[in-house]
């Protein structure tokens, strides 16, 4: 029953809205720039800023896409 619930609770639809929750730029990524508009993120320096993005980001480039989000949130991706 939890393996069903939880395959609901991070369906695609539910984390491409997450994640477009989180892109209040628009840029098609995560970036410490559009974090710092989040209101949970606010206070962080642009250091710990950069460290949310660098442990997710799996390409080197300082920014966090789609599929880098499912993979973290789902533990290897939901593809």
């Amino acid at each position: 029953m939890a393996s069903i619930e939880e395959k609901k609770l991070l369906s695609p639809d539910r984390l491409k809205a997450a994640f477009d929750r989180f892109d209040t730029l628009k840029q098609g990524y995560l970036s410490p720039a559009g974090l710092r508009t989040i209101a949970a993120f606010e206070s962080k320096s642009p250091d710990e800023l950069e460290f949310v993005i660098l442990e997710v980001d799996l390409k080197g480039e300082s920014k966090i896409y789609f599929d880098n989000f499912c993979e973290v949130l789902t533990a290897g991706g939901i593809y």
